[in-house]
């Protein structure tokens, strides 16, 4: 069996190709690395919008249930920013962590990782959405016993009386 030659002058066994790409195919793989930045950059901006709309559709609902009846609220760390019982400041919390995750994504819109990070966030908040509309759906059959699950889970439970 003889060896044939790369393109670089290296025997390769049995006739294979080269490890190292050809002059042709890394021009070939560059034009298709560069023709996927843009189209990745612009995938990123259209998510990051998405995830704007839908953390405002977030802020709305729990505007709006915590400071008329109250709800359960499983993020500790939003529990502890409702605890100030201002909704400003729950709202400039949420917007400024809003502003600093859009910010950071739009910055490596360019990588994988971004734009990996960007759908993971957008699918977490669809699903948010569909439980706000599965408790906004539910509330009138849950209103006669708000007292009791106030009670049961005081510890989640908040409601922001504005002063």
């Amino acid at each position: 069996m003889s060896a044939s030659m790369s393109t670089f002058g290296v025997p390769t066994p049995f006739g294979l190709l080269a490890t190292v790409p050809s002059p042709a195919c890394r021009s070939f793989l560059d034009v298709r690395r560069a023709a996927s930045l843009p189209a990745r950059s612009e995938r990123v901006v259209i998510l990051l919008i998405a995830m704007a709309v839908f953390n405002l559709a977030d802020l709305y609902m729990t505007l709006l249930f915590s400071t008329s009846v109250g709800m359960i609220e499983s993020n500790p760390l939003a529990r502890l920013v409702m605890e100030y019982n201002c909704p400003n400041l729950l709202t400039a919390w949420k917007l400024g962590s809003l502003t600093l995750t859009l910010v950071i994504l739009y910055w490596a819109r360019k990588t994988r990782v971004a734009e990996f990070a960007a759908w993971l966030a957008l699918v977490v908040l669809v699903w948010l959405t569909i439980q706000w509309d599965l408790y906004s759906a539910e509330m009138h059959t849950l209103t006669p016993g708000l007292v009791t699950m106030a009670e049961l889970h005081a510890d989640k439970w908040v409601a922001l009386t504005p002063r």
